[in-house]
């Protein structure tokens, strides 16, 4: 009885939160993709995109194996894709399931190098589909200026027809502030996000379709 109990209480919540979320995506107009390293449970991947969740967002390529399992077909890696075995498992994934959708960041030239150099020899017949990085002075990964980042979505863009730009992406969780000054800066780094972007479709550097 008491695990019956506990179930239902469990279930009731899931209830709630997705009809919550399901309420906040019409109403806003919003596009989700929840990070499913927060509760690595399949079963609440499934429910969220059933409830109109865009994609899947994972860290590592270890939780994206887990959504695989499962069925995932859209599929954002909130980090830059590096070493040899996490890249050839990404580029197995998209060569065996041409309905995969997967997306991950780029911040660097060199790291822009090395996924043009594995999808040319991967050869899948499709582009790999990056966002930008943006982060700040200090921070911990993502370009600091709009220059540097123009730098790499142009490598990106040289990369074409192996690489996509499809996106500019930034993590402001880590901001280093107090509570005072903390809003301050986050609104200073969207801002800052939004330039990027203006400027890389100033400058013709967003892959075709839909950025």
């Amino acid at each position: 009885r008491v695990l019956n109990k506990c179930g239902s209480i469990v279930r009731l919540g899931a209830d709630h939160n997705a009809a919550w979320m399901r309420d906040f995506v019409a109403r806003t107009g919003a596009v989700i993709a929840p990070h499913g390293k927060t509760t690595m449970a399949p079963q609440l991947f499934g429910l969220q995109l059933d409830d109109g969740a865009w994609a899947i967002t994972v860290a590592t390529t270890q939780q994206m194996a887990v959504a695989r399992d499962f069925g995932v077909s859209r599929i954002i890696l909130a980090n830059q894709l590096v070493g040899k075995q996490a890249i050839r498992y990404v580029f197995d994934e998209l060569k065996r399931d041409p309905a995969l959708e997967f997306f991950c960041i780029v911040d660097s030239e060199a790291n822009v190098a090395q996924l043009a150099a594995a999808a040319r020899e991967a050869n899948i017949g499709r582009p790999l589909q990056v966002f930008l990085e943006g982060g700040w002075q200090g921070g911990r990964t993502g370009v600091r200026d709009i220059q540097t980042g123009l730098r790499v979505a142009r490598a990106v863009k040289a990369a074409s027809p192996h690489l996509a730009l499809r996106g500019v992406e930034g993590f402001e969780g880590l901001t280093p502030a107090d509570r005072t000054a903390a809003e301050t800066q986050v609104r200073d780094f969207l801002d800052m996000l939004v330039q990027l972007a203006q400027a890389c479709e100033r400058d013709d550097l967003f892959a075709p379709g839909e950025v």
